[in-house]
């Protein structure tokens, strides 16, 4: 692997082994099996993610087994990426192709908050931030009413955050997300009319006075 096909990753990475996981990822992506299949399926991160959950290798924060997130994160960034350029590929809008609900329901509140809600600094990722999420998100999983749709938003969020760096917001995205807060905001007030307006016709109670 030459210098000249590293990619710049889309977080901040400081521990090395991470960090070539990552461009071995990225490389795989481009040149190797992968090549020429476009961006990754939003299964390849959520099945690699949940399996190693699944198998407790995220309960220990010292776990050998949180650099191989690189290589799936590199993956996913070099599947946007041609093969020749190294750029980003031409009609490609999000960083997986997304299919489940959670994660795509993720997928967008991870923009939300990236566009929206984050301060400037809070913006970009680092790997052990993304470590401390995961483990949490492993040692926490048990408290879940449905544990996969949980798990699966969870990463949608994480991915959704992260191709902030790579998407940037387009004017046909900022417009249908002001629709669904409009809507969001009708429906709540609405709701709240209603509740207002069923306690003020409920009867009111009966005082039973006792004789002396």
């Amino acid at each position: 692997m030459t210098e000249q096909r590293d990619v710049t990753p889309i977080l901040d990475i400081q521990s090395t082994e991470f960090a070539d996981q990552y461009q071995l990822g990225a490389y795989w992506a481009r040149y190797g099996d992968e090549q020429g299949n476009g961006p990754q399926p939003d299964t390849y991160f959520i099945v690699n993610i949940t399996t190693l959950i699944e198998s407790g290798h995220f309960d220990n924060l010292q776990s050998a087994w949180f650099p191989h997130l690189g290589f799936f994160l590199g993956m996913v960034h070099g599947g946007v990426l041609s093969p020749q350029t190294s750029e980003l590929r031409p009609n490609v809008t999000t960083l997986v192709t997304l299919s489940d609900p959670s994660v795509t329901r993720g997928y967008r509140a991870g923009r939300v908050w990236f566009f929206y809600e984050a301060d400037p600094d809070e913006r970009r990722l680092t790997d052990t931030s993304l470590i401390q999420r995961l483990h949490e998100l492993a040692t926490e999983n048990h408290q879940y009413m449905d544990v996969e749709g949980t798990i699966n938003f969870a990463l949608g969020c994480i991915l959704g955050e992260l191709c902030g760096q790579v998407f940037p917001l387009t004017q046909e995205e900022h417009e249908r997300i002001q629709e669904e807060d409009r809507l969001f905001l009708a429906e709540y007030e609405a709701r709240k009319a209603e509740a207002s307006q069923e306690r003020d016709t409920e009867p009111l109670p009966m005082t039973v006075f006792q004789e002396v």
